[in-house]
């Protein structure tokens, strides 16, 4: 992925969603937030965000950015469903705190993938031999943080990604 300067210097709008602490420094006892070049940032944990829950992993502000752009577009909300099991397992990959939103998109989530027309969903399943079965928080912590989350944590410190400030 191009640094976000580049994707500026190209003309191109850039949206960063994101779900850590915006990184700040300390000025004569003061925050000083660091700014970015963005031209939106979706971040729950933003000072002047008004979102209420401010747990979601990454992949869960995607899924509410996804959801915002549908309704926004009129797009019915039927065909923002399939992105719950992804927004789902992701938050089990990131051992998010199952509370709130997070407890229900894991919930369904989980109901979901067990049936997932996904291949990718369906071949990581099945090469963990939990195809065809009852699927829990506890069983996806297992493969998701051995198979999904250390993979992710090795891309990112390898990649070009933007900084969302």
């Amino acid at each position: 992925m191009m640094p976000l300067h580049m994707q500026k210097k190209k003309g191109m709008t850039v949206i960063v969603t994101d779900h850590h602490d915006i990184p700040y420094e300390e000025i004569d006892g003061k925050r000083q937030y660091k700014q970015s070049a963005a031209d939106a940032i979706i971040n729950p944990k933003q000072v002047e965000c008004g979102y209420p829950y401010k747990g979601l992993c990454g992949a869960g502000v995607v899924y509410k950015f996804i959801q915002a752009l549908y309704q926004s577009c009129g797009i019915p909300e039927s065909e923002v469903k399939p992105f719950i099991e992804f927004a789902g397992f992701a938050t089990i990959g990131d051992v998010m705190d199952l509370t709130d939103e997070n407890r229900i998109l894991v919930k369904i989530g989980l109901d979901m993938l067990a049936h997932t027309q996904n291949y990718g969903m369906r071949a990581l399943l099945r090469a963990n031999n939990l195809e065809y079965k009852k699927l829990s928080s506890h069983i996806m912590s297992d493969l998701s943080w051995d198979h999904v989350s250390m993979q992710a944590e090795d891309l990112t410190q390898h990649s070009m990604l933007c900084v969302c400030y």
